[in-house]
């Protein structure tokens, strides 16, 4: 039922529009674990403020499935990007 939901939020995270990024920030968290596999998949967006927008709401929902991605995510990260994910 949610799958939906998330897929609409998955893409909103994804826009150009800052509005619609901050809504999706703000809504995925209470997706929950439901949302982990495309915001894990978000890491290796192109776009680092995407990656860093993903990497602020896997924050938020605290999984430590999400603990291994993050952390590999640091690695190739610029310090703005890095500063989203710590």
């Amino acid at each position: 039922m949610t799958g939906g939901i998330v897929s609409v939020l998955i893409a909103a995270l994804s826009s150009d529009d800052e509005e619609e990024r901050q809504w999706a920030i703000d809504f995925l968290p209470h997706i929950g674990d439901e949302a982990l596999p495309a915001l894990l998949s978000l890491l290796r967006h192109p776009l680092w403020q995407v990656r860093a927008d993903a990497a602020q709401v896997l924050g938020q929902i605290g999984s430590t499935r999400a603990v291994g991605p993050l952390i590999m995510g640091l690695k190739p990260a610029g310090i703005l990007e890095r500063r989203s994910i710590v």
